[in-house]
């Protein structure tokens, strides 16, 4: 299966009515800008664990990551708008923090090697380029 890459609808979709309408209070409106980029940071937040553990491979798209994962970024992606756009986390019962929480739990999992991501899907499917394996280098014989 291959990756995917978190869209705004995405997180529109992961916000009940109420926060929808307690954002736009807070906010105006939902703001796209913010939205991509608080995206985009997500994306490579996600990233940055899987390249963690030098098992892992990284899709060649900057912002693509693991169907797995989706449902993790996009609750750290909520926590992060919602505190971007309105200044502070509007979670009068916690459950927002709590899923933030979960989902970085599950990233650590990720980086240690404890729960495996699925292929990247690209044609060159090799581990993380920020963990190289080891090299020997051995000066040429010259006879």
């Amino acid at each position: 299966m291959s990756w995917t890459t978190l869209k705004p609808d995405d997180i529109l979709a992961r916000l009940a009515d109420g926060e929808r309408a307690a954002l736009a209070r807070a906010t105006g409106d939902l703001d796209d800008a913010i939205l991509a980029d608080v995206l985009g940071q997500t994306a490579s937040l996600v990233r940055g664990y899987i390249g963690a553990h030098r098992g892992n491979a990284l899709s060649a798209d900057a912002l693509e990551i693991p169907p797995s994962l989706k449902s993790a970024a996009l609750d750290l992606a909520v926590v992060a708008y919602s505190i971007r756009a309105a200044g502070t986390l509007l979670d009068p019962k916690g459950a927002r923090a709590a899923a933030r929480d979960a989902a970085t739990r599950l990233l650590q999992d990720v980086a240690a090697g404890n729960f495996a991501v699925e292929p990247t899907g690209d044609a060159a499917d090799e581990p993380a380029a920020s963990h190289p394996g080891p090299a020997i280098n051995e000066p040429e014989s010259v006879l």
